[in-house]
């Protein structure tokens, strides 16, 4: 019997949640392959008390739920690595899958997902979207958020949290520092065997996202911390480049002041200004930059599983098949 995790991340969003086990359920008792499937919600510190009375009846595929409170809102991505680290600690699961508690990462999709590792258990899989069901203004922002990532750090991201990790995968990514900051760019920078599943974006089951504008940039904004090095790099290269430019821009008029007979408008001279200036603040901003980069690659980050525990409060058995 293959033993399966899916790790959840609820705020508040527990009416969904609720939907979401049943038809994990229904699913998962209709494939032919023996499996058992624990359910790990990671509370991420909600202010809405779920109710738990719905969660009564039998489960056939679901074998156990359980929610793990943690002590303080830190956020979605850090309550998935908590999650995922609590999970293998457990030591006891094939695989584990990382979904959205609202329904938008569909349980067929799950499925699909599900059988794909069992014919390939060394590989991740992650969910890349073909059709979604956002506003068009939020896809847009979206399209923008991936166009900018792939010029700060020269990568290419095209799946969120909807995956599938085998164990044998789980216990280096859980060593993994980046994972704090954010799951998908840690699954890019680890260089992990991954591959790709095309999934419809499902409908929610229940009230509204929480995602809007702010939460969209700082999302973005964890992603490319993942890449600090990288990005920096081209900063560098950038910053460079205008300095060279600004002083090449000012030797040129400085000569043609100097050694020709040409007349020089006084917007030459204040052009010359200018140029120096910019390649004075360019050169400093190199130099911190230069010094940034080095410092990064000099610090030594714990893993999260040496610490991941004085995150959680407590963990409460919510069914036991």
């Amino acid at each position: 019997m293959k033993k399966l995790a899916i790790c959840i991340p609820v705020y508040n969003d527990w009416d969904s949640f609720i939907v979401l086990l049943k038809q994990i359920d229904i699913v998962f008792s209709s494939t032919s392959i023996a499996t058992s499937v624990a359910i790990f919600a990671v509370d991420d510190d909600s202010h809405v008390e779920p109710d738990w009375s719905d969660v009564t009846a039998k489960f056939t595929a679901i074998t156990a739920i359980e929610c793990i409170h943690l002590a303080a809102n830190v956020g979605h991505q850090r309550a998935i690595a908590l999650g995922l680290c609590e999970i293998y600690a457990r030591k006891q699961f094939d695989g584990v899958l990382v979904v959205d508690s609202d329904g938008e990462d569909r349980p067929e999709d799950m499925h699909k997902m599900f059988e794909a590792f069992i014919k390939n258990p060394k590989v991740i899989f992650v969910g890349q979207r073909v059709k979604r069901s956002e506003s068009y203004s939020f896809q847009i922002c979206y399209a923008l958020y991936k166009i900018l990532f792939r010029l700060f750090t020269g990568k290419t991201i095209t799946f969120g949290n909807f995956s599938l990790v085998p164990n044998t995968q789980l216990s280096r990514l859980v060593q993994r520092p980046e994972l704090w900051n954010h799951y998908a760019a840690t699954l890019l920078r680890a260089r992990f065997p991954l591959q790709y599943l095309a999934t419809e974006r499902g409908h929610r089951y229940a009230g509204q996202s929480t995602m809007n504008m702010i939460s969209l940039i700082i999302h973005g904004l964890s992603a490319i911390s993942v890449f600090i090095d990288f990005f920096l790099a081209r900063i560098l290269f950038a910053t460079a480049l205008i300095a060279i430019t600004s002083l090449c821009l000012s030797v040129i008029i400085f000569c043609i002041k100097i050694f020709t007979q040409l007349a020089m408008a006084d917007w030459a001279i204040a052009v010359i200004a200018f140029s120096s200036a910019i390649f004075l603040q360019s050169a400093i901003f190199l130099s911190v930059a230069i010094f940034m980069t080095l410092a990064t690659r000099s610090s030594v980050s714990l893993p999260l599983m040496s610490f991941y525990k004085q995150f959680i409060k407590k963990i409460t058995i919510i069914y036991a098949g």
